[in-house]
């Protein structure tokens, strides 16, 4: 997580704490990592994004002849980032064609070189008329899907998520028109034909 490391380390000498002043000597702390600063006896070590996992250090103490060491540990716990859904441009099609939405994202936590905070993405649309495939929806319309659709694309690493609505047009297609059945006629001569024609027009 991004915040800031403080370790305390205390240290002693008991060449200082015994009642002879001529022995004391000035300690000299450290910590083996340029990450931390040194303030009086506390270090700080300024988190990052990319710092999560467990780090080993070592701090020293000397009196500037003798000296002690002690190993340490920190664990930065990742810090989770909602991932980023880029910009889906509206759909316009036609008819009876293949409507297709691509999806495309990114974690900012998998773009690090931390390893053990990758996320799998997973995408998702609230419509069933569109199926999936990897990041790419696809609506196979038909003759009667003319109109607009607005449907919600839908990026997740599990646990944060970002979305957008996405605007479908869907044209109509102009179909020609079909001619009901005529049946064929027998009169006699000088009788009237009537004849009564009808068309269909499958256009919705």
């Amino acid at each position: 997580s991004l915040t800031g490391i403080n370790p305390a380390i205390v240290v002693r000498d008991p060449d200082n704490e015994n009642n002879a002043t001529n022995d004391d000597n000035n300690l000299t702390i450290s910590v083996n990592d340029i990450r931390f600063v040194r303030n009086d006896s506390a270090f700080n070590w300024q988190t990052t994004t990319e710092d999560s996992g467990t780090h080993s250090f070592a701090a020293s103490v000397s009196d500037g002849e003798f000296s002690d060491s002690l190993e340490f540990a920190v664990t930065v716990l990742n810090l989770n980032r909602p991932p980023v859904l880029q910009f889906i441009p509206d759909v316009i099609a036609s008819e009876n064609s293949t409507v297709t939405i691509a999806a495309s994202a990114s974690d900012p936590d998998n773009e690090n070189a931390v390893g053990n905070d990758d996320n799998n993405l997973t995408f998702a649309i609230n419509d069933s008329r569109f199926a999936l495939n990897n990041s790419a929806f696809t609506w196979q319309t038909g003759f009667e899907d003319s109109g607009l659709v607005s449907v919600t694309v839908t990026v997740s690493d599990g646990e944060l998520s970002a979305s957008q609505e996405v605007l479908v047009t869907v044209l109509n297609v102009n179909r020609q028109p079909v001619m009901q059945p005529i049946s064929d006629f027998t009169v006699i001569e000088t009788e009237i034909v009537a004849l009564t024609l009808t068309g269909v027009s499958p256009v919705i």
